[in-house]
């Protein structure tokens, strides 16, 4: 005969159980909504999708294997009881490919290059429960194909800077540092240059100041407010080729960061630093 505190226990491991199944699968619908998304970029899936669970102020690394010859773009969900979810992407040899250490629960990581095996860092930065469930999945996209005039094909087309307003992006903050990198799959303007664009939530008269530094390209930065008048870009006020924008906010809004080149079609890695003065 069972006593009542074996039975108690019993319930609590159920109860447990059920809770982790609905994270589970919580991070799995985000994963698959997002999913959809990078279909519509040529991306394909490259792994199934893997789940864990970690405690605020823990990390663990999974393994994955890129696949060659293009693009691979590895995503991070995690439960309604996660706020701060972060990736950090190794190679073999321990170096850092690419972070994403943004104050958001959606990280991004990304690689180009050939067959590799890689090792990313899923850290948990921010968990109001004792755990929180985590989600991974990886995309590929094989390298474009050079047409007879060799232009590098863009996705998913090309478009005005005051487009990226209805797109779904990346809000940083002051004290953020982004490494990026612009590639032959990033946003093309209308005027041939690849670009990133970040959102800022600004504050009636609130100064920043965002530096964007580049050793691969010669960089242009801009600050716009899609549904107003301001609008301010520098192309190397940082010193060499880099860019640094100082700005009083005129009202509180969302206002669009964007990181840029000069050149027509320029591609290579990216800092985008934003601070108070």
């Amino acid at each position: 005969m069972l006593h009542r505190s074996s039975l108690a226990a019993l319930a609590l491991l159920a109860t447990s159980a059920n809770a982790q199944d609905v994270s589970s699968q919580q991070v799995t619908r985000i994963i698959d909504a997002a999913a959809q998304s990078y279909v519509v970029k040529g991306y394909r899936a490259d792994s199934p999708v893997r789940t864990g669970a970690l405690g605020e102020g823990s990390s663990e690394r999974v393994t994955f294997h890129a696949t060659g010859g293009g693009t691979t773009s590895i995503i991070g969900v995690c439960d309604t009881s996660c706020s701060n979810l972060d990736l950090v992407l190794y190679d073999s040899a321990g170096n850092i490919v690419d972070k994403d250490v943004l104050s958001d629960d959606a990280p991004i990581v990304a690689r180009s290059g050939g067959e590799a095996s890689l090792t990313l860092e899923v850290q948990m930065v921010k968990c109001a429960m004792s755990s929180c469930r985590y989600g991974l999945r990886s995309f590929f996209k094989p390298a474009a194909a050079a047409s007879a005039t060799n232009t590098p094909e863009a996705s998913p087309g090309k478009v005005e800077l005051s487009d990226l307003a209805s797109r779904s992006l990346r809000v940083v903050h002051p004290g953020d540092r982004i490494l990026g990198t612009l590639t032959t799959s990033s946003i093309l303007r209308t005027d041939d240059t690849f670009m990133d664009g970040y959102f800022y939530d600004a504050k009636a008269g609130e100064k920043i100041t965002a530096t964007l530094r580049s050793p691969d390209f010669d960089s242009w930065l801009t600050m716009d407010e899609p549904n107003g008048p301001f609008r301010k870009w520098d192309d190397d006020s940082a010193g060499g080729r880099d860019s640094q924008l100082t700005v009083t906010f005129p009202e509180a809004g969302r206002y669009l960061i964007v990181a840029g080149t000069v050149g027509k079609h320029a591609t290579g890695s990216y800092t985008l630093g934003i601070s108070k003065p």
